[in-house]
């Protein structure tokens, strides 16, 4: 199990570093190893990331869409993650309108969760964003807002 979360751990270090292809091959090494569901729907999440990264949407979306079959239509936080990945995704090709419907969805699943309040205020940056590139900018403010609550709530619960 610790090589399992030191190499998921590496991934994301080497993603965040920008050398994508040795993040991929570090997250397939995970897959192997690994038979937790959870674990395997997350770490095929952040491989489509990697993907997106890359520009590679279509590519990003068919793994999140492995990784939410894989959860078998289970509501976790993970669940509405992967959403909120399929939903930038779609935002980056320019599809707004599924992008929110999907964004919306993952926003009632964290609702579900008191203990996504990181996931929640990225999730309502991301809905701003939508908003933005629809010329809405009323609602982009009102979401960057509540973002913004969120993230300060994220703060003061790190000092407590």
């Amino acid at each position: 199990k610790d090589e399992i979360e030191l190499l998921g751990i590496l991934g994301d270090l080497l993603k965040l570093t920008g050398e994508y292809d040795k993040a991929l091959s570090r997250y397939e090494n995970v897959l192997k190893l690994t038979d937790d569901t959870e674990t395997k729907a997350r770490i095929l999440r952040e491989t489509s990331d990697v993907h997106e990264k890359k520009g590679e949407y279509n590519i990003s979306l068919s793994i999140l869409q492995n990784a939410m079959e894989i959860l078998g239509g289970e509501r976790t936080i993970e669940t509405g993650r992967i959403l909120m990945g399929e939903g930038h995704a779609l935002w980056r090709r320019g599809d707004f309108e599924e992008s929110m419907r999907l964004h919306l969805e993952a926003l009632k699943i964290f609702e579900e969760y008191g203990d996504a309040v990181k996931d929640m205020g990225n999730l309502l940056r991301a809905i701003g964003n939508i908003h933005l590139a629809k010329g809405d900018y009323d609602n982009a403010i009102q979401y960057y807002k509540k973002s913004l609550t969120a993230m300060e709530n994220i703060d003061r619960k790190s000092v407590v």
